[in-house]
């Protein structure tokens, strides 16, 4: 899940940023061993743009340190490269450690959406979650732009999201303070300030997109990863180090600190956030739904703050005037903020005064009627035959039950079978064209019940009306509950393997999308493939040819051909570029890319058995590299 793995590969930064320290300070093997450990583990875990942000910072610190060093006239310092060469075998060493899983990514995203758009996943899309000026505020003030969920929409400048960015008020008031009073910075201070400022200025991604274009174009595979919001991890950890100083500075000046300028602080914060409760009024739409729980929220949220600012500057007083107890004041600010942050936490988990778009925690019950067969899902999975169905709701249940719905979700699909949704897309069809559906196997139709309307029709025969099926999405009213839908059978479907009649080259693969969305369009007729492999139509008689298959899995296919000519069997399958071996004893055939979008091979004459393998060799490669580069950190330990 890439969001659960958001969270495990943060936790790695912070350790990683401690070894990238001390190896760079007091030159210790072991150091340079660990870092090398911990940085092919945060890769490991799989969420890469996490783990991009912090070669970030280590980039970054890099030079912060070379030019302190340079400054200080600490030549020795800078002319000692050993330090530095160890540095870059410890980062090359976590790199192939991860190799196992990344080789293979690498080589994928160039053919998916990630990869499309002139090798990126297309600036417009990849900056969809920008954060803005508006909602910086969340920071300090976690329902200023409506916490998150229906409140969110038309006030917020994201699509959607889920929750806010908030900081907490406790903490940065203690953040602030430390950033005033740490006089003497070194190395590290401004480090952390400046990863404050690179971290804040990309996460306004497309509303500071000057700045943000320069990494998107000039740094290796920036350009793949989208949310820019994200990156406020960063800021939020450099933040907790100026926070930690902050807390520090007060505790150790707790007997003569001058309480007054404390109190100025804390009654500022207090008057800046009264002054956003009253300004964030301004942020509501004309024809908002939700205006008087909007406010209500704020409001509520804006005593709250005020109470946790109240009693953290009652306890500096308290503990300023006896300074016996000033150990207290650990306690208290580590409750207030446990406080601050799980109330945050509790509402996002289990909503109460705001609606989410869907449920964090979901009921024994709920993923218990996700995982049942209802009536619809033992309908389908009863035809043991191979097929897919077409599902415009977009659900991913289906998958639960190993059927495919051609409109289901991925984050990183194939770029071709993007680019043919967008042209199905910009051609207003109300349903995916007839050409299409018979090319990609569809053999059910789903739609929610509708008494007033059907679809049925000389194309579309009605196999189960109003049958009982589970729905889960985004739709609050009906998220978790079974809903009645109506159940089609495609008259003109066509199976996972057949033979066609007329093989057509094309100069323009791109043109090829026009061709095939249209109703009249039928792949076992006509199908398409590209003008460097044949020049001229080629005509095949179909006339008693069979196919058989005899195994199908992801990764693994078996079939019998017998035919009394050559042939071109067309398999409805998505096709890629590598890794797919197609053999006939110890004859391998080439696949070639039919329709821009499928397989398609020629099949000789006669009887042959087909095996088409995916055994890809960056896999294999993958897996010796992350074996290899655990061979020196083993030795060291």
């Amino acid at each position: 899940h890439g969001h659960g793995s958001q969270v495990m590969t943060i936790c790695y930064t912070p350790w990683i940023m401690y070894f990238l320290f001390k190896s760079l300070k007091n030159f210790k093997i072991i150091d340079y061993a660990f870092l090398s450990l911990l940085l092919g583990l945060q890769l490991q875990r799989g969420h890469i743009q996490i783990a991009y942000y912090t070669w970030m910072m280590i980039g970054l610190f890099v030079v912060i340190n070379l030019i302190f060093s340079y400054r200080k006239k600490d030549n020795q310092d800078i002319f000692k490269f050993r330090k530095y060469f160890y540095l870059l075998f410890s980062l090359i060493g976590g790199i192939c450690l991860s190799m196992n899983l990344y080789l293979p990514i690498l080589n994928y995203s160039q053919y998916s959406i990630r990869g499309m758009n002139d090798g990126g996943a297309g600036i417009l899309y990849s900056t969809q979650w920008s954060f803005s000026l508006k909602e910086s505020l969340t920071i300090i003030y976690p329902t200023i732009v409506g916490f998150g969920g229906v409140f969110y929409q038309g006030i917020g400048s994201m699509p959607f999201t889920d929750y806010p960015n908030y900081f907490s008020v406790i903490l940065f008031v203690f953040a602030l303070i430390g950033l005033i009073k740490k006089y003497n910075y070194n190395v590290y201070g401004i480090f952390f300030i400046f990863v404050i400022i690179f971290s804040y200025s990309l996460s306004l991604g497309k509303n500071f997109i000057s700045f943000y274009t320069i990494f998107y174009d000039y740094f290796p595979y920036f350009n793949k990863f989208r949310s820019p919001v994200f990156i406020l991890i960063l800021f939020n950890f450099s933040l907790s180090i100026f926070a930690a100083y902050g807390i520090d500075y007060v505790l150790n000046k707790c007997k003569t600190l001058n309480y007054n300028l404390f109190l100025y602080l804390i009654s500022f914060f207090i008057g800046l956030l009264i002054f956003i409760y009253f300004f964030s009024q301004s942020f509501i739409p004309i024809g908002y739904s939700y205006k008087i729980e909007f406010i209500e929220l704020l409001f509520n949220d804006l005593v709250q703050l005020i109470l946790l600012l109240l009693i953290l500057g009652l306890s500096v007083f308290f503990t300023s005037k006896y300074y016996k107890y000033y150990k207290f004041l650990y306690l208290i600010i580590l409750i207030l903020c446990i406080y601050d942050l799980n109330r945050i936490n509790y509402e996002i988990i289990n909503p109460k005064k705001h609606i989410p778009h869907k449920r964090v925690v979901q009921t024994k019950e709920y993923i218990q009627n996700y995982l049942n067969e209802d009536d619809a899902v033992k309908f389908i999975t009863s035809d043991k035959n191979l097929f897919r169905i077409y599902d415009p709701i977009g659900q991913n249940r289906w998958s639960a039950f190993n059927q495919q719905n051609i409109i289901g979700y991925h984050p990183a699909k194939l770029s071709s079978y993007e680019k043919l949704k967008k042209t199905i897309e910009s051609k207003k069809f109300d349903l995916w064209p007839l050409g299409i559906l018979r090319l990609l196997n569809v053999k059910y139709l789903v739609f929610p019940h509708n008494p007033n309307y059907s679809l049925e029709n000389d194309f579309f025969k009605l196999s189960k009306k109003n049958i009982a099926n589970y729905y889960f999405g985004n739709h609050p009213q009906y998220d978790g509950k079974l809903i009645g839908i109506d159940i089609l059978e495609f008259a003109d479907s066509l199976p996972r393997l057949y033979y066609v009649d007329i093989l057509s080259p094309i100069v323009d693969k791109n043109k090829i999308y026009d061709l095939i969305s249209t109703h009249s369009f039928d792949p076992q007729k006509n199908s398409y493939i590209e003008s460097t492999i044949i020049n001229e139509d080629i005509f095949f008689n179909n006339d008693n040819q069979i196919i058989t298959i005899e195994k199908w899995s992801p990764n693994e296919i078996h079939f019998k051909t017998k035919t009394t000519s050559e042939q071109f069997l067309v398999m409805s399958e998505i096709f890629f570029p590598y890794g797919w071996k197609l053999t006939s004893g110890n004859q391998e055939f080439e696949i070639f890319e039919v329709n821009n979008l499928v397989r398609g091979f020629f099949v000789p004459i006669g009887e042959n058995n087909f095996i088409m393998q995916f055994s890809p060799s960056d896999v294999v490669w993958g897996q010796r590299l992350s074996v290899f580069s655990l061979l020196p950190i083993k030795k060291i330990f």
